[in-house]
This record gives C-alpha cells, sequence and structure tokens, in this order.
C-alpha cells in the first residue's frame, strides 16, 4: 500500500479524514530532528519510511500464518479490529 492509500482507508475505516502529506526525504528528517529525534535514528526511520516508495515491500510472505497460525488480514481489517481506539 502507499501511505495515500493507507491514509484513504484510515479515512474511510474510521470516519475522519486523515491525509498522507509527502516530505522530501531531507525535510523528513529535519522535521524528525526538530522534534528530538536524535539525527541517527531519524535517517533510520526515514530509510523505513523510504522502503515501500521504493518497491521493497512488494513481496508477500507467509510469515503472519507461520508465526500466528492464522491467515494474514488486510490493512481495512485490522484497522476495523481497532477502531474502538481511533474514535
Amino acid at each position: 500500500m502507499t501511505l495515500t492509500e493507507v491514509a484513504t482507508t484510515l479515512s474511510e475505516t474510521i470516519g475522519r479524514t486523515v491525509r498522507y502529506v509527502p516530505l522530501s526525504r531531507r525535510d523528513y528528517i529535519t522535521e524528525l530532528v526538530e522534534q528530538g529525534v536524535p539525527a541517527t535514528d531519524a535517517e533510520a526511520l526515514a530509510n523505513v519510511a523510504e522502503s515501500p516508495s521504493l518497491g521493497k515491500d512488494a513481496y508477500v510472505s507467509d510469515g503472519v500464518r507461520r508465526a500466528l497460525g492464522r491467515a494474514p488480514r488486510t490493512f481495512a481489517e485490522a484497522i476495523q479490529e481497532v477502531r474502538p481506539f481511533a474514535s
């Protein structure tokens, strides 16, 4: 899922508007550092945030089934389960 799709799914599921506002990598790191995140941690978080946009998370594995012994669920299904906490 793209971050725009995540925001759309969250909005539809919780009934509140959630927007994704893209930042450049440098702006994202700067924002995190300004909020008190150490620069090395901000760089690591930027790497994690950048991964989906580079297609690095496109592979779907059977990890959920192996680790939890149940079928995986969609992002929308997972959000629906925690919806009472999102209000």
